[in-house]
């Protein structure tokens, strides 16, 4: 389907109160025209608009258009930078003058028709934070389209930051959102800024294909080089800048919301008189309606989905989950058990999505925004289930999922044996959680730092406040189980929680004041926020230290037992060199002699740096490794070019490294000879005799503690 097609039959957009934030430099012939489209295209569209332009310090006299159009309409209004601070900069000013609920950025010079606005606005649910579009159709010339394409491929490999265009100029976000973005960028590193800092906050943006018209008007500068510099300068500054300050931020939040009516009440209470924050409802819970209603006359209080697979009944038709449920429907009462089949494979994946996507589409057809995942008995926490949670919540575009990961600590509980049972389930739970992270992590989804509500789970009343004063930096989320009536709790679940000592405990003073103490506030889920990527060499470290090939660790171990440099260096630095060109050979050699150069290389390579060691220990390691590296390339499918070029950089790294250490410890063994003759010429002159020859450096350290005793 065409562009204009899409126009035609595009749904109605929903209605909006909604601003848009144009940064303007040297744009007199654009900006009239744009404002023209925005009062023509996109006014119709929305309840409410209203337009942010940010002059940067132009010299054309667009500011001067500007002001006069702001004289005229009201709802346009007219920022002026004393100096020119950039794209970033004048971006920042907008975003943080915007006063309605959505923002949309975009440039000056006409990007977009807003046309599109007509099939685009209807795709902003209650669950998209962030609608970004990518480019489709024309670019700015080959040069520009090289330079995009390359640096769309740079976000990628250095941030992770996965999206079709970085810098495509149509960005539509809640201001919500917004207000949870780190921003500093001054220049064009903006774009890629807002995306990385929504993806922290655990936002997941929605793409969409718009046609991109090519300026008409005026001069881009963003191909500058001076331009590009900046945008490198920025990308290594927000690589290597950690988070500022020690917030300390708390999320209490009330399980198993809508398992019974009381249980409703306790969290209803624990809402309004108290500090809870969020709750977690049931979809399968026998109370739902109610929670829904609740939930819908609370709107601070911040609604998670509690996905089960126990003790209670399935959402999906259970001919779908046959292996969830029992004889009678239901799922089973042995957490254990479920757990176990899910580990074995005893339960298929496929049923335990069907299950947890039909809990998540009953908590969206009441028309509830979902804040967070979590699960009632941590059972998302199993690897194979957070995988699933991980898959449907970027579907679903949920940010937020609770890691489980409490501190060891001993139960309250005065049963020895269900205390040290608990302890033990703690450890597994805390493995589970360290093998779920990474799944979590890779799909984008935020979590809190830390969480308490396991150990003593529904005997809370005495770590509430107890956890609200020694709030650690970060975010921390309490989980706790409010309800009214102990009786009545207990006859419908037999669970013995303490679920009215919990209420009260949430709406005691004494909750307030330790949360006063600590100095944390209470916070929603939105605080929760993906780390930064890891410093740049640490990336690369990590990532590739493992995988470096032999050669590189051979130098290593080179260094470290080879003795100091020695003329015959010359002979063996001319064989790593031959090396060296047969591995250049290989790669254009034909595929019967691909494999003979390949040992040839790797032998002469390992032969030479053994006699640069002067270690005879690493010549005869030699043998050995090259039979298993032949054994290897000759069982594997044909070598190409860049093995070769592999081979021949590790050659390289390790013959410097190889160098550079001989020479440190030639230097090294000087000094020491030096000090030694100051001391005792006799036992100079014999260690230095000693540690010449390869391999004897121990014995000459045992020749010198000997000769110190019988001093």
């Amino acid at each position: 389907m065409s562009y204009n097609d899409r126009i035609a039959c595009a749904p109605a957009a929903a209605n909006m109160k909604l601003s848009f934030v144009l940064p303007m430099y040297n744009e007199a012939l654009n900006i009239e025209p744009m404002v023209a489209m925005i009062r023509r295209e996109a006014a119709p569209l929305v309840e409410d608009y209203e337009i942010v332009i940010v002059d940067d310090a132009s010299r054309d006299g667009c500011g001067d258009i500007a002001d006069r159009m702001a004289r005229e309409d009201p709802r346009l209004r007219v920022i002026h930078n004393p100096r020119n601070r950039g794209l970033g900069g004048s971006i920042r000013v907008g975003l943080a003058a915007a006063r309605m609920p959505y923002v949309l950025y975009s440039d000056s010079d006409l990007p977009v028709d807003f046309a599109c606005l007509r099939w685009v606005l209807p795709k902003v649910t209650p669950e998209v934070d962030l609608l970004i579009g990518y480019r489709v159709g024309r670019a700015e010339g080959i040069r520009r389209a090289i330079m995009s394409w390359t640096y769309n491929r740079l976000i990628r490999a250095v941030l992770g930051l996965r999206v079709r265009d970085v810098n495509f100029a149509f960005k539509l976000m809640r201001r919500d959102l917004l207000e949870r973005l780190d921003l500093r960028s001054e220049g064009s590193f903006i774009d890629a800024e807002i995306l990385l800092e929504a993806r922290r906050a655990g936002a997941t943006p929605v793409e969409v294909g718009l046609d991109y018209h090519v300026r008409r008007a005026g001069l881009s500068s963003l191909s500058s080089p001076m331009v590009v510099l900046g945008i490198l300068a920025e990308m290594w500054r927000y690589l290597v800048r950690g988070d500022d300050g020690e917030h300390r931020a708390v999320i209490v939040n009330g399980d198993d919301f809508g398992l019974h009516p009381q249980v409703n009440r306790g969290i209803l209470e624990a809402h309004r008189r108290g500090v809870l924050t969020s709750a977690s409802v049931l979809a399968a819970g026998e109370a739902f309606e109610d929670a829904v209603a609740i939930a819908k006359q609370q709107p601070r209080l911040e609604v998670g989905i509690h996905l089960a697979l126990t003790q209670m009944r399935p959402c999906a038709p259970p001919q779908q989950v046959p292996d969830l449920v029992d004889g009678g429907g239901r799922f089973p009462h042995d957490t254990a058990a479920v757990i176990r089949g899910i580990a074995t494979g005893r339960i298929p994946g496929r049923q335990i999505e069907a299950e947890f996507r039909a809990q998540i589409e009953r908590v969206r057809a009441a028309g509830l925004r979902i804040s967070h995942l979590d699960s009632h008995q941590h059972v998302h926490m199993a690897p194979a289930c957070a995988r699933i949670v991980a898959r449907l919540a970027r579907e679903y575009a949920v940010p937020a999922v609770r890691l489980s990961r409490e501190p060891l600590s001993w139960s309250c509980s005065p049963s020895p044996a269900r205390a040290l049972a608990r302890f033990a389930m703690t450890i597994g739970l805390r493995i589970a959680c360290w093998r779920s992270r990474p799944i979590f992590r890779r799909a984008g989804l935020a979590f809190p730092d830390r969480f308490f509500g396991f150990v003593n789970a529904g005997r809370m009343e005495r770590e509430v406040a107890a956890r609200l004063a020694r709030a650690a930096p970060g975010v921390t989320e309490i989980g706790c189980h409010p309800g009214i009536s102990n009786t009545q709790l207990d006859r419908a679940t037999g669970w013995g929680y303490h679920w009215a000592q919990e209420t009260k405990a949430l709406c005691d003073d004494d909750a307030r004041a330790a949360l006063r103490r600590s100095g944390a506030r209470l916070a929603s889920w939105a605080t929760c926020r993906a780390p930064r990527p890891r410093d740049p060499w640490a990336r690369v470290v990590a990532r590739n230290a493992i995988k470096a090939p032999l050669p590189v660790w051979f130098g290593v171990l080179a260094l470290v037992v080879g003795a100091p440099a020695d003329p015959i260096d010359n002979y063996a630095s001319v064989v790593v060199l031959v090396a060296v060109i047969i591995g250049l050979l290989f790669g254009a050699s034909s595929r019967g002699w691909r494999k003979l150069l390949w040992a040839l290389s790797v032998a002469g390579t390992y032969l030479g740096l053994a006699v640069l060691a002067n270690s005879a220990l690493l010549a005869a390691l030699v043998v050995p490794v090259m039979a298993l590296l032949a054994l290897g390339s000759f069982k594997a499918p044909g070598n190409g070019r860049r093995r070769s070029r592999r081979l021949t950089v590790a050659t390289v790294i390790a013959v410097l490294l190889l160098l550079l250490g001989l020479q440190a410890k030639e230097e090294y063994r000087e000094k020491r000879a030096a000090i030694e003759a100051r001391r005792a010429p006799g036992m100079a002159r014999r260690v230095t005799s000693l540690s010449a020859r390869p391999g004897m450096a121990l014995s000459s350290a045992v020749v010198m503690a000997r000769d110190a005793r019988r001093r």
